[in-house]
């Protein structure tokens, strides 16, 4: 179907084609598509924004591929310290264990290896 899509910061429309969804849905992937394409100074911050986002799925996806759940969960963390909700955080999963905090506008991502230790005597 064609839709005509707006970008959200300038308003600016154009027509794009998407394919088997309903009106509401594709609706609103049509102004995300729109606002992503858009040459105003949000919509390529905006475009920047939703790059890295897929950046940072992708290498989530990439670490976790067998675990799935894990990956979801550590995403939304990734998120949650894109967004500004919260500062840092620090999830240990099995042996390793990943950090994620903003350095300016960029995510900063650690991954390290938890050797655990206990010696009783």
């Amino acid at each position: 179907m064609e839709i005509i899509g707006a970008c959200r910061f300038c308003g600016q429309t154009k027509l794009i084609q998407i394919e088997d969804m309903d009106e509401e849905t594709a609706a609103g992937l049509a102004d995300n598509i729109v606002t992503g394409q858009c040459n105003c100074k949000d919509g390529q911050k905006y475009a920047g924004e939703m790059e890295r986002r897929n950046k940072i799925r992708k290498t989530i996806e990439d670490i976790f591929r067998e675990e799935p759940e894990q990956a979801d969960f550590v995403l939304a963390a990734a998120h949650a310290v894109m967004s500004g909700a919260i500062m840092k955080c620090t999830i240990d999963i099995l042996d390793m264990k990943y950090s994620f905090y903003m350095k300016g506008d960029r995510l900063i991502c650690g991954r390290r290896k938890v050797i655990k230790r206990q010696e009783e005597f």
